[in-house]
């Protein structure tokens, strides 16, 4: 957790070094936040890795720009899978806008 949020809250708020800095490897920006995502529910289970992947999220989701109603969603889900389709669909399109 510490390493993957680290290095996108530096990389997008301290260095300022935007989506493209961040994002690399060919991932894409929603390969990096589902990834993170499903390796925390790896690593705490899905029951307490819900709950602890909704700061991670949201700090991605505040970076992006994501609509409050997409955010509301996202954060209030308990279906892992509802969760990474919306935030695949949510990051493509903010990677869209953004970029």
């Amino acid at each position: 957790g510490l390493v993957w949020s680290g290095l996108v809250w530096s990389g997008l708020v301290w260095s300022g070094l935007g989506w493209s800095g961040v994002v690399g490897g060919g991932l894409g920006w929603s390969g990096v936040v589902c990834g993170h995502y499903e390796a925390m529910l790896g690593f705490y289970g899905v029951d307490l890795g819900l709950r602890v992947a909704r700061k991670h999220l949201g700090w991605y989701m505040q970076a992006a720009g994501t609509a409050a109603a997409v955010r509301r969603a996202i954060l209030t889900s308990t279906s892992p899978s509802q969760v990474t389709g919306l935030l695949r669909r949510a990051f493509t399109t903010n990677l869209e806008v953004v970029a």
